[in-house]
């Protein structure tokens, strides 16, 4: 059932993010985050009733209202950071935005088995869940409040030339998609994506499985130790490929470096749960949460492979094959898992991630929004230079 509810989340994104993409190009980003809110606190508020074992679907009802609500989230970062944001700061901004979901995760990780305990009484774990379930409620609430009150459409003024000439452009969501997915470079990096956060997806779902089959007492602490360790080094991740994205622009060898990564990360942790040794687990956890930031490096490349087409579109995309794949991934590692062992589960993660570096590698380096910004940059080297003389 736990599988269940994960892959109910992750599946409704790919075949809902052109209908996303409508709504924000003809209702605008305030609308949208408005829907999104108000989709969150309705979902949240089903599975507080929900906490029976009698009304599972009722719950599961629930966490399908919240995964149609996040399609319109979790790809608004890159949208919000060119809108808001100047050359010099985008990446940063886009950074700050997808970890706040990395947050989210990290905070179930750790809260969740001090909420909800292992009881003999099925009445108990009930109570648990439902006090859980409320928590998120009071949390969904208060977040539709603040965005009805304090959030704003847009600046009065573009901060950069390239959005300035992007909102003079009128938008075809359907043309959008179709220049998105006959661009070989941004397909290319669709299925590095879609491996590589389709398989941290996946991860998120099953360390409780797989570290319970080596630590059956206090496995589910265990786990959500090593979740919380993995997103804690994924914020710190996100927050250096973010400063280096904006400094460097270096891209595509950032990418690179992250599969890297997350290859090594991947292979580390599959061998340090044969071991059973905990520090081994923790170090390794450390690696891989740390390659999450492929999350930030990922959506930015994306970006820069596809300008002028919307920010919204090709993270939509990316973040919906890798949604769609964590999903599948989910259910082919679950099969994995019970048929065989967590060793060759892990391994079929390692090899797929291994696909993905080699595609990666292959994809051709294209910096399209930095050329539109580039006489933007010169202007201001140029002012810079001037007020200092």
């Amino acid at each position: 059932m736990v599988n269940m509810t994960s892959v109910v989340y992750l599946l409704p994104y790919l075949p809902l993010i052109v209908p996303a993409s409508y709504v924000i190009d003809k209702k605008g980003i305030r609308f949208t985050l408005l829907l999104a809110a108000s989709g969150n606190f309705i979902g949240s508020l089903l599975k507080v009733f929900s906490a029976h074992p009698n009304l599972f679907f009722l719950g599961l009802f629930g966490q399908t209202i919240s995964s149609v609500a996040q399609v319109f989230l979790l790809s608004m970062p890159p949208k919000l950071a060119g809108i808001w944001f100047d050359a010099n700061q985008i990446s940063l901004a886009c950074t700050i935005g997808i970890l706040a979901s990395e947050l989210g995760i990290g905070a179930s990780f750790l809260f969740t088995p001090i909420v909800v305990r292992d009881h003999a009484n099925m009445n108990e774990i009930g109570n648990d869940l439902f006090m859980l379930f409320l928590i998120v409620g009071i949390a969904t609430f208060t977040i539709l409040v603040l965005t009805i009150l304090f959030f704003q459409e847009e600046p009065l003024t573009p901060p950069s030339e390239a959005q300035k000439l992007k909102s003079q452009e009128s938008s075809n969501t359907i043309k959008s998609f179709k220049a998105l997915l006959i661009n070989p470079p941004f397909v290319m990096l669709m299925f590095a994506f879609a491996i590589n956060i389709g398989i941290l997806n996946s991860v998120n779902s099953l360390l409780n499985p797989i570290l319970l089959l080596h630590f059956q007492t206090n496995g589910e602490r265990l786990a959500g130790n090593v979740g919380v360790i993995c997103v804690v080094f994924g914020v710190l991740g996100c927050f250096i490929f973010g400063i280096l994205l904006d400094k460097t622009k270096k891209f595509k060898e950032l990418s690179v470096i992250v599969y890297v990564m997350s290859v090594i990360g991947m292979l580390a942790f599959t061998f340090a749960v044969a071991s059973e040794n905990k520090i081994f687990i923790y170090l390794s956890a450390m690696v891989y949460g740390f390659s999450s930031s492929y999350l930030v490096v990922g959506c930015e490349t994306g970006v820069e492979l596809t300008y002028p087409e919307s920010e919204f579109n090709s993270s939509g995309l990316l973040f919906g094959i890798s949604f769609t794949t964590g999903g599948i991934f989910t259910l082919l590692f679950t099969f994995i898992l019970e048929t065989t062992s967590d060793f060759w589960s892990n391994m079929v993660m390692v090899i797929l991630l291994t696909i993905g570096t080699v595609l990666t590698i292959c994809t051709r380096n294209v910096c399209k929004r930095q050329d539109a910004l580039r006489p933007y940059n010169l202007n201001e080297n140029v002012n810079q230079k001037i007020e200092k003389f």
